[in-house]
């Protein structure tokens, strides 16, 4: 197993327990308070997507208030954790770039696209992912 391997391991394994410990629930309390306030005259049905949606931290208060949510991730632990958790949401297994594309040819827009905690430290071109994001919503 390589180091990458070793960290996603180690990382969906304690991933939850960190996070907790830091901020339980603020990241998601403080997102549906900023796009739900600006929602609330023009709510649609379209899914919200969450790039790097991890163990599903994010994902699961999100999908708790009604709204549909997706989680795309490429870590092979982080999304078996996730799925488990919440089998009744979509989850796409890859990264976010092989993501835009398939959603763009099956022409498929979102709400809202979050990109929380330091997810944009982990993307290959932050630029290019913003640029994708754009085409999404």
């Amino acid at each position: 197993m390589n180091k990458d391997g070793i960290y996603r391991d180690l990382e969906a394994q304690f991933h939850e327990s960190l996070w907790n410990d830091l901020a339980p629930d603020a990241e998601a309390e403080m997102i549906l308070k900023t796009i739900d306030s600006s929602k609330k005259e023009a709510q649609t049905l379209k899914p919200w997507l969450e790039v790097g949606s991890g163990s599903g931290r994010i994902l699961a208060p999100i999908a708790a208030t009604g709204q549909i949510i997706e989680g795309v991730e490429p870590s092979d632990s982080m999304i078996q954790k996730s799925q488990e958790r919440l089998p009744r949401l979509t989850h796409h297994h890859q990264t976010f770039e092989a993501f835009h594309a398939n959603a763009l040819d099956n022409q498929q827009t979102y709400d809202a696209i979050l990109f929380t905690a330091f997810i944009g430290c982990l993307l290959p071109d932050l630029g290019k992912a913003l640029d994708q994001t754009h085409s999404l919503l």
